[in-house]
């Protein structure tokens, strides 16, 4: 599972996936085989309805159709289900299932799937991507949680033990400090009547 202790969501994921990229309170990747996995949380001007959730998604990815939304409720929060088509920068046409749940304050929570295969509606995937469907469903805010972040503090790592005895060095001068005497002496200036 991936939790976010900042923003207090929480997702599960297959075992066999990897968080490739996060940090509290940023963006995270989660990456399957053939499927990719970013959650966040936005900013948005109000929560979001079911034409806004179709105009996010859109606007999330270039070339991006929707093909069905479905409200969605996850504990306090409710939301749409989006599921969506795009063409990828090779040509192949790919799906993605949006999970988006309005939180206080305007925040949006987000949870993006992208499928390296076309034509993957929620419907058709609760049959042949039951795995995906699952994480989505895991996908949920855990208010009331007060997680402390830890931060870091420096520590002192001495260095290990050496066989060989420690070398030391002496300072030896090369040159001296000590004014040099002038090479020409000036000629005084001489008194013309």
């Amino acid at each position: 599972a991936y939790f976010d202790p900042t923003q207090n969501f929480i997702i599960r994921y297959p075992s066999n996936w990897k968080l490739t990229d996060s940090a509290p309170g940023l963006p995270a990747s989660i990456d399957g085989d053939t499927d990719h996995l970013r959650v966040e949380v936005q900013s948005v001007s109000a929560p979001l309805d079911e034409a806004a959730a179709r105009a996010w998604t859109e606007n999330s990815r270039a070339g991006a159709t929707v093909t069905s939304v479905q409200p969605v409720t996850r504990g306090t929060l409710t939301g749409f289900s989006v599921a969506y088509t795009y063409t990828d920068a090779d040509g192949n046409s790919d799906s993605g299932l949006a999970l988006l749940l309005n939180g206080a304050n305007n925040l949006l929570y987000v949870a993006n799937l992208r499928i390296l295969e076309s034509n993957v509606d929620k419907d058709d995937s609760q049959v042949t991507h039951d795995n995906l469907v699952k994480t989505l469903g895991s996908f949920q805010l855990l208010s009331g949680l007060n997680v402390p972040l830890p931060t870091a503090t420096p520590t002192f790592t001495p260095l290990p033990p050496s066989d060989t005895p420690e070398v030391t060095e002496t300072f030896t001068p090369t040159a001296t400090n000590t004014p040099e005497p002038p090479t020409s002496t000036p000629i005084p200036p001489t008194a013309t009547p």
